[in-house]
């Protein structure tokens, strides 16, 4: 029984020894075998970023070409390595954002100082624009007023859906556009001009619309929580719905507008003209009406509960409250016209 258990215990010694000879071989060859994966993953690193450093080199060169296609293809080379690339997404969005404001500035000249803007949008620019604002490019990290469109100048431009998200754009032409739908949260719109533009559903919320022109814009549904449109030109815009909680209107002209069922509580309306408005329906509880004028307005079912109408004509608002349609102008105005006639009365 003995000289069994001292064999089997040798045996066990000997089948230990092999194990332990087998991994002294073993480790070397692993960790030397782990340098070796490392080291060709940083190379395959390396040769990858230079290979995205060629193509976006050779990129920039075909946006130079003064051949159409060529241009194209590099715009959907960078369209391609934003894609591609977390690191190098935002250097291509600002390098297509400064190609879109390069190529859509405004003709003005001395001789026809009114503000001419491309009748047709190029087809690089739409391509460039599609790249920076499609939703195959979204849910990269932005920081506001990343991405420079100032002075824009795009008549009836056509991106609904696009997202403009944190864009700075300020004093950009864009009548009769089409942004339906849009997502400018945050944007940065002053002195933009919109008039006669599309914008039902758009977003936006936070956005910065000072002395921006707005008249006769489609906003229904559109949200505007938190927005800033002081001194804003609202004449005759369709805010039907439209949701303006929390929004800065101070001295905005907002005449002839409808904004039936639209939700402005809390919304900073201290000395904006509403003359001959229609307001049927909204909901103003905790609204700053302070000097606001109501000439006109009709407020018929307005919620104006804890609303501050400091300084509002009493009849006038009285008026205003008892009236279900609003008065019309006395002169006709037409649909398209950017301005209101000289003669005309509110």
């Amino acid at each position: 029984m003995t000289r069994a258990r001292t064999k089997l215990d040798l045996t066990q010694l000997l089948t230990l020894g092999a194990v332990l000879v087998s991994l002294v071989f073993a480790i070397p060859q692993a960790i030397n075998a782990q340098a070796t994966l490392e080291a060709t993953r940083n190379q395959n690193a390396i040769d990858q970023q230079g290979q995205l450093t060629d193509r976006f080199t050779t990129a920039i060169d075909q946006l130079g070409s003064d051949e159409l296609q060529i241009r194209l293809g590099g715009i959907y080379a960078l369209e391609r390595i934003a894609h591609d690339s977390e690191r190098d997404h935002p250097t291509v969005m600002n390098v297509l954002a400064t190609f879109i404001g390069e190529n859509t500035q405004s003709t003005w000249s001395a001789a026809d100082p009114g503000r001419r803007c491309p009748l047709e949008i190029p087809t690089d620019v739409a391509a460039a624009l599609d790249a920076l604002t499609g939703p195959h490019l979204l849910n990269r990290n932005r920081t506001k007023d990343q991405f420079d469109l100032s002075g824009l100048c795009l008549s009836r431009l056509d991106l609904p859906g696009a997202d403009f998200s944190r864009f700075y754009i300020p004093d950009a032409e864009l009548l009769h556009a089409d942004l339906s739908g849009a997502d400018l949260t945050d944007a940065t719109l002053s002195n933009v001009d919109l008039f006669g533009a599309d914008l039902r559903r758009t977003t936006f919320e936070e956005a910065s619309l000072h002395s921006a022109d707005l008249k006769v814009v489609n906003l229904d549904g559109a949200d505007l929580s938190g927005a800033i449109l002081a001194e804003a030109f609202l004449d005759r815009a369709n805010l039907r719905e439209a949701i303006l909680i929390g929004s800065d209107l101070t001295d905005a002209e907002i005449r002839g507008a409808d904004l039936s069922d639209a939700d402005l509580a809390r919304a900073d309306l201290t000395y904006a003209s509403l003359t001959n408005s229609d307001l049927d329906g909204a909901d103003l509880s905790g609204a700053n009406l302070t000097d606001a004028d109501l000439t006109g307005a009709a407020l018929a079912g307005a919620d104006l509960s804890g609303a501050n109408v400091t300084g509002v004509n009493p009849e006038q608002l009285r008026q205003a409250r008892a009236r279900t349609d609003p008065e019309r102008p006395r002169c006709p105005v037409p649909e398209d016209s950017p301005v209101m006639p000289s003669n005309c009365s509110w």
